[in-house]
């Protein structure tokens, strides 16, 4: 250990690296992080003595100094989050937003390499870990995070070459029975309890509206080239698409559909031949192998 006013001791690069991120990124400070089991882990020092780690400068603190990088840090974290998840934002204020982003980061700290993945449990969170806060419809902004989460997932997911609809049509009638379906990966499908994809159409369109009543809404997020979509799915289209996607011939996926008692048989036999060429012409099947003839 230094002796008072003498330079710093150097430690080694890699666990100097390590100490400073666990210090400057916890929840609750510089002296929380400094006490922290998992930097004390890299450099065992109290915070008592950290100016035998970090020198003060003329101006500030050793603390002051890290509390420089700390708090530029949670800074990025938050202008993230209200990127990702500018919805629930607006659903319940900037000001609440950021508390409700502390206390998310103080239990989901990021761990990953990539900052992107930052929201990843942040729709999770949202529905089961903040029941004792005063935020409006727990269950509402939580559909609405999955939604604006699943956006940021397709984003980034692998290309795949759809399967183009002129290709589909001349398949045979007798065919389409058999035919299993593979979905592009910039695929996810999302059943919510609110209508949020309507919901974060009004966001975008520079509309904030007060919290919907609860209503049964499917969505499907994907997309095409090098832009998000969003679209709206019928009951029946949303369980289609769903076990389409699981891996069921087009036969199997209507006998499980025609057993459920919410299936509305009609509106199914109606529109089956019209939801696939609205699906193929946007891109969201990949695959679709056939029978042999």
């Amino acid at each position: 250990m230094s002796r008072p006013g003498a330079r710093p001791e150097p430690f080694d690069l890699g666990a100097l690296q390590r100490w400073m991120f666990e210090v400057v990124a916890h929840s609750k400070g510089v002296e929380a992080g400094v006490e922290s089991e998992a930097a004390r882990k890299h450099i065992d020092v109290p915070f008592e003595q950290l100016e035998s780690v970090v020198e003060r400068s003329k101006q500030l603190s050793a603390k002051e100094r890290l509390d420089v990088y700390a708090n530029a840090y949670f800074w990025r974290l938050l202008e993230i989050m209200q990127m990702d998840f500018p919805t629930v934002e607006c659903a319940v204020g900037k000001d609440l937003f950021r508390g409700l982003v502390e206390r998310y980061l103080d239990r989901h700290p990021s761990k990953h390499w990539s900052l992107g993945k930052l929201g990843v449990p942040f729709s999770s969170y949202l529905r089961h870990e903040t029941g004792d806060l005063e935020i409006p419809e727990p269950a509402f902004l939580a559909d609405v995070a999955a939604i604006e989460w699943a956006m940021e997932e397709v984003f980034d997911e692998q290309r795949a070459e759809p399967v183009q609809l002129d290709d589909l049509l001349g398949v045979p009638p007798d065919r389409w029975a058999g035919a299993r379906v593979q979905t592009i990966p910039a695929l996810r499908l999302i059943e919510c309890g609110y209508p949020a994809h309507e919901y974060i159409a009004a966001v975008r369109k520079g509309e904030c509206p007060p919290v919907p009543a609860p209503k049964d809404d499917f969505v499907a997020v994907y997309r095409k080239e090098f832009s998000v979509y969003r679209l709206q799915l019928e009951r029946e289209g949303y369980a289609l698409l769903n076990a389409l996607r699981a891996g069921q011939t087009l036969e199997e996926a209507l006998e499980l559909l025609a057993d459920r008692p919410e299936t509305d048989l009609e509106r199914l036999a109606a529109n089956v031949g019209a939801w696939f060429q609205d699906w193929a012409s946007r891109g969201l099947f990949a695959k679709i192998d056939f029978p042999e003839a």
